[in-house]
């Protein structure tokens, strides 16, 4: 059960913290009345040690597992413009530090969806991490790494502890926080080439229905003046029927048999033609192509394991490309990887509701598994896709993306390649996805 504790800081207690406020800036100041969520802790080890301004006491993860996969949340009692983290990494408590494991890497989940890594030294003391300087009502962090790790031994099954966390920043006077996610505004009208493209392929309809008319009728009059002469044979022929005895014509009763050949080469019409309907396939193409959650899944599915310190190249995006179509299709592939339930949100109304539906089968399964709240807190590595030169149309664009997605889960890397093209529409001001088809 998660436990939620508040962090309430006396007029005593603010004074003796006013030197450290100073130490930040003209405005930013310590974050009182927190509140802490964490999915469990071990025996006295309580969520509320996080937040008690006492670095020698702790909260130590318990479950399962020795940190990966465990988190923190915090909320605010009113949104803050953010602005530093600090962290007493392990039990600093008096001959307890050498006890449990540290915080070593991790990452902070905002509320838009957006992540940041961070990276701590296994060590005593207070550390400081720099925030994205967004508005927020909360932010969770995710912990990724430990040390000592699972391989040392010596450690046993120790779990990770850390003594103290404090959020610095300004207090809003209430109202929403501004999330990370801008409204996109992009300008789609024609540029260059693209639009270029586009017009050539409308230009090239082919007309051949034309020339079938002029055929019809020439077949027409040739059979009628054709069908004359055999009527005027017929009257010439009994003149000559005189000469009856003469009965060495009646051989030419054998081109009759040859007939017969004739009629057996044409009874074999080919019905091997039925199979045209089952062409019928093209259609269910159709319905495929506009759907972008089930290349997702197929994709989830096809990611093979690779070394965690593999070097990935960086990608590269289009100097044409407009950054708002970049950030919506890394949006796309980070809200699929962590199974996340905005997921659907970034398609066009039309097919919203039949891609949201395809995904709650995704996570019901994945449950089933027991791997959904691991792909929940999965951490996603971008650098590797290219982004190309966009093809534009005044309510439309498309965009063709390729390279290596990298996510990592539970100290695991997983990879799979992408090679898909993106279609966006404009609906109510924003830029939504509403194709995606993989090459």
């Amino acid at each position: 059960m998660l436990k939620k504790v508040t962090r309430k800081i006396s007029f005593a207690a603010a004074l003796v913290l006013l030197p450290s406020l100073l130490c930040t800036s003209a405005f930013a100041a310590e974050i009182a009345d927190m509140a802490v969520d964490v999915p469990n802790h071990q025996g006295k080890y309580i969520a509320d040690n996080l937040i008690d301004g006492d670095p020698h006491t702790a909260w130590v993860g318990g479950g399962k597992g020795i940190g990966p996969g465990k988190y923190i949340e915090i909320d605010f009692p009113s949104p803050v413009a953010l602005e530093s983290l600090r962290i007493h990494n392990g039990h600093q408590g008096k001959g307890q530090f050498d006890k449990f494991r540290r915080l070593t890497r991790g990452v902070i989940l905002y509320p838009d969806g957006t992540r940041q890594k961070f990276i701590l030294k296994p060590v005593s003391g207070e550390q400081e991490i720099s925030l994205k300087p967004v508005t927020a009502s909360s932010i969770k962090i995710i912990i990724t790494g430990v040390a000592p790790s699972s391989k040392d031994k010596a450690m046993g099954k120790a779990k990770v502890a850390v003594s103290e966390i404090k959020v610095y920043g300004t207090l809003g006077k209430g109202g929403e926080a501004a999330s990370g996610e801008t409204e996109i505004d992009v300008k789609l009208a024609k540029q260059g080439d693209g639009a270029a493209a586009l017009d050539a392929e409308e230009a090239a309809s082919p007309k051949p229905a034309v020339s079938v008319k002029k055929e019809k009728p020439k077949p027409v009059k040739k059979d009628k003046v054709s069908l004359n002469p055999k009527k005027a044979e017929p009257a010439s022929k009994p003149r000559k029927a005189k000469p009856a005895p003469v009965t060495k014509s009646k051989p030419v009763t054998k081109p009759k048999p040859e007939i017969k050949p004739v009629v057996k080469k044409s009874a074999p019409k080919k019905k091997a033609q039925k199979p045209a309907p089952k062409k019928v396939a093209p259609k269910k193409k159709a319905k495929r192509a506009p759907s972008a959650s089930q290349p997702g899944i197929t994709r989830l599915r096809a990611s093979v394991p690779v070394p965690v310190d593999m070097p990935m190249d960086s990608g590269v995006i289009s100097p044409w490309l407009d950054l708002e179509f970049v950030a919506q299709i890394k949006r796309y592939f980070a809200l699929l990887t962590t199974l996340h339930d905005s997921y659907p949100d970034v398609f066009t109304s039309d097919i919203r509701e039949r891609e949201r539906k395809i995904f709650l089968e995704v996570q019901d399964r994945m449950r089933i598994k027991k791997e959904f709240g691991k792909h929940h807190i999965a951490m996603l590595e971008h650098i590797g896709l290219s982004f190309d030169k966009p093809v534009i149309r005044e309510d439309s664009a498309m965009v063709y993306v390729h390279g290596p997605y990298r996510y990592y889960v539970e100290n695991k890397a997983f990879e799979f390649p992408v090679n898909t093209l993106f279609s966006f529409m404009k609906e109510d001001g924003k830029l939504l996805i509403n194709g995606v088809q993989d090459k």
